[in-house]
């Protein structure tokens, strides 16, 4: 029912898959719809295989007990609860989290270690943009300063009246 190229187009990260997740920037992760706007457009069935396909990959890399079935449970709550996210910000953060980057997994892969994993990229994701608003706010701040203290030197000039 839906064309794969058509979702990898609003998708950027539907060609990477985890063995290429060192290719994906934040940036380019957080390009292309959030997984609610690709099940709009291509339909739950298709954000649903792309997302169980990460899920099915994720398995390659860390010990997984979980089942084909239980596997796509997972892929389906999840889609659903973090329905925010960019299908790359998925793959970011499932790449993170097999790196250990938010803890050691202790045991066989769970779904409450997704969800921490997911949940932990958003806050990261949330102090990031908070981050890069607070340095343009500083960075306009500082300019506006800088220009009235050289409207300030200028007033003082005493070219000032010959130019202004």
């Amino acid at each position: 029912m839906t064309n794969d190229k058509a979702l990898q187009k609003h998708t950027p990260a539907f060609g990477h898959s985890l063995l290429k997740a060192d290719e994906l920037t934040p940036a380019k992760a957080r390009e292309g719809l959030q997984l609610s706007g690709l099940k709009k457009q291509h339909g739950e069935k298709a954000v649903h295989g792309v997302f169980l396909a990460l899920l099915i990959e994720l398995t390659d890399f860390v010990e997984c007990k979980a089942s084909e079935d239980t596997l796509a449970s997972w892929a389906y709550k999840l889609q659903r609860k973090f329905w925010r996210l960019k299908l790359g910000e998925v793959v970011l953060a499932f790449d993170m989290g097999a790196n250990l980057r938010f803890g050691k997994l202790y045991g066989a892969l769970k779904y409450t270690d997704l969800v921490e994993w997911l949940t932990q990229y958003e806050a990261l994701k949330t102090e990031g943009a908070a981050a890069r608003h607070t340095k343009h706010k500083e960075s306009a701040d500082g300019e506006r300063s800088a220009l009235q203290g050289i409207k300030k030197l200028i007033g003082k000039s005493k070219y000032y009246d010959k130019f202004y």
